[in-house]
C-alpha cells in the first residue's frame, strides 16, 4: 500500500507566505489549502501544478508517495 505525503505547509513556510497569499497566488481558496496541508484532502493534478506554479517548484517536490 501506498501513502501520499503531501508537504506544501513546509514549503509555503520556506517561501514565507501565509496560506492567503499562497491560495491567492494558486486560485485555490484558503479553506482548501488549509485541508490539503492538514491532509484532509488531496490536490488534483491541476491544483498541484498551480501551487507548484505559484512556490516556483514542480509539484513533485512537495507530492511524495511512500510505501506502508
Amino acid at each position: 500500500m501506498y501513502t501520499l505525503i503531501c508537504t506544501i505547509k513546509k514549503y509555503r513556510l520556506l517561501k514565507k507566505l501565509t496560506q492567503s497569499q499562497l491560495a491567492k497566488k494558486a486560485g485555490i481558496s484558503k479553506s482548501y489549502l488549509s485541508e490539503i496541508e492538514s491532509g484532509k484532502k488531496v490536490p488534483g493534478k491541476d491544483v498541484a501544478k498551480k501551487l507548484g506554479t505559484a512556490l516556483k517548484i514542480s509539484p513533485s517536490e512537495f507530492m511524495l508517495w511512500i510505501d506502508d
